[in-house]
């Protein structure tokens, strides 16, 4: 569980170097790679975010947390291993000083604010998730076990079933699957995925994108693929009756 009081805030520094100090606030900003990115403190802890812009004051949690997903799969290339490891280390940081006692996650971070807001974001949560099991397989660790653990029981007890959550947690489940095939994720992707299934059974087109959707789908039956029978006739795909010209 990550927690505590903001006992130091970074506030927006400013300068015409790469990266500008500003004296006794420990804060620093630039750009790293053409992402803006920024210093902050928060509950003890010391981290980098990823802001909005240049001249924003502040990070959204989902940003960092995506980038952090693909720097780890960058990093695991024997080419470039090592290379980003500070940075990847500085933005887990940031995931783990959002979380909340409840096991949720911060969804934006204020730079210069002593009292953070404590809403969350459904994509939010479920891309913060993602990127710690993606943290814990790059380094293992027992604090970020620990922060795993409390999320999911968060969101296996606590939170609605919502479409903005789905593809995020069920690609962190397929992987936690992979490295401990327990019951309750199986239990907990296949009841979500029932419901989230529910909500096409009587589609037959739509108007919008439903890439989310699919990709959810996909991710769940890396879990969920030993329970289901091949022949089961709920899981053919029937085809398309044919319109008429």
């Amino acid at each position: 569980m990550y927690s505590g009081a903001g006992d130091g805030v970074c506030r927006r520094c400013t300068g015409t170097d790469a990266y500008a100090e500003s004296a006794g606030t420990g804060c620093r900003s630039g750009s790293v790679g053409g992402i803006s990115s920024s210093e902050g403190r928060y509950g003890g802890a010391t981290f980098r975010c990823i802001a909005d812009d240049a001249e924003s004051t502040r990070c959204k949690l989902g940003a960092t947390a995506l980038a952090l997903v693909g720097m780890i799969s960058l990093a695991r290339h024997d080419e470039v291993r090592g290379a980003y490891d500070a940075l990847i280390s500085s933005y887990a940081a940031y995931i783990q000083a959002m979380q909340k006692e409840n096991g949720g996650f911060r969804g934006v971070f204020n730079l210069g604010r002593a009292i953070q807001s404590e809403a969350e974001s459904s994509y939010s949560n479920g891309e913060a998730l993602l990127a710690l099991v993606r943290y814990d397989e790059y380094v293992p660790n027992d604090v970020t076990k620990i922060g795993i653990a409390d999320a999911f029981h968060y969101f296996k007890n606590e939170v609605p079933f919502d479409t903005s959550l789905y593809l995020w947690v069920m690609g962190a489940l397929a992987d936690l699957y992979v490295r401990e095939p327990r019951s309750d994720y199986a239990s907990y992707v296949k009841a979500y995925t029932d419901w989230r299934m529910a909500g096409y059974a009587h589609r037959r087109d739509t108007t919008h994108n439903v890439c989310a959707y699919t990709e959810g789908l996909v991710l769940a039956y890396r879990v969920l693929d030993g329970f289901l029978s091949p022949a089961a006739p709920n899981t053919r795909v029937r085809p398309a009756a044919a319109r008429s010209p």
